[in-house]
């Protein structure tokens, strides 16, 4: 079976490298495109109101943090990213 392209779900866990090692490895013979997908937690279903928590601040704070996670994996694997 050759593949044209490989979705890869991360957690940007230590195991999301290895996922991506395995999925670059997959990919090269075949010249297949990688994606790879992480789905962000909604913090402010986390609270309710009891502590004083400036969630935008924070929320800002991880969506960069994540953001810069994810350029760091897939740009030690040579992935585009997007």
């Amino acid at each position: 079976m050759a593949y044209k392209h490989i979705l890869i779900a991360v957690d940007l866990s230590p195991e999301s490298k290895v996922l991506v090692e395995k999925a670059v490895s997959m990919a090269r013979p075949y010249n297949a495109k990688i994606s790879l997908i992480h789905v962000d937690v909604n913090y402010s279903d986390l609270y309710t109101g009891l502590i004083d928590v400036n969630l935008g601040d924070m929320q800002k704070r991880i969506s960069e943090e994540t953001h810069h996670a994810l350029t760091e994996l897939s740009t030690k694997r040579w992935l585009p990213y997007h």
